[in-house]
């Protein structure tokens, strides 16, 4: 997603998924890996894996469970026909949807580190390299961090 974010930006790219069955050729797929960058969340192409948990029957997902953490995980699908309005209209206009910005910025310091460090430099890339906080208006007005999520 670094090497190629122009690319990827300039085609409009919202969503990759990577699934990768997970097993023994003896006991077949046990679970699959699912590898996604997306601006579903209102970062650009935010990173993540889940496992996902299929069901025995149908063999569809059931649950998904963050491959970081180990805990489960909600996919927000029935939510993401919104945001995908939000960011056609943006993109419609020449514009780019704002909260995307911040994953843009994230993608460019990983860029800019990347050349750094291929033209021979010597500092290590820092562990914590982007941060960002969400702010929004609580109840009396103020401004307040929170993990709310820009679908809801």
């Amino acid at each position: 997603v670094a090497k190629h974010g122009t690319r990827l930006q300039r085609s409009k790219v919202d969503e990759i998924v990577v699934k990768v069955g997970l097993g023994t050729p003896a006991d077949g797929r046990k679970h699959t890996l699912r590898l996604t960058a997306s601006s579903m969340t209102g970062e650009y192409l935010k990173t993540f894996g889940v496992l996902e948990q299929l069901d025995p029957l149908t063999g569809m997902p059931v649950e998904w469970l963050d491959v970081a953490s180990g805990e489960a995980r909600s996919l927000e699908l029935s939510s993401r026909s919104g945001m995908q309005q939000r960011m056609q209209v943006a993109r419609a206009a020449g514009s780019t949807y704002a909260p995307e910005f911040l994953g843009m910025m994230k993608l460019a310091l990983i860029k800019q580190w990347t050349a750094y460090r291929a033209a021979g430099g010597q500092r290590q890339v820092p562990a914590d390299l982007f941060k960002s906080v969400r702010l929004a208006l609580g109840d009396d007005g103020a401004v307040v961090e929170t993990s709310k999520s820009p679908l809801e």
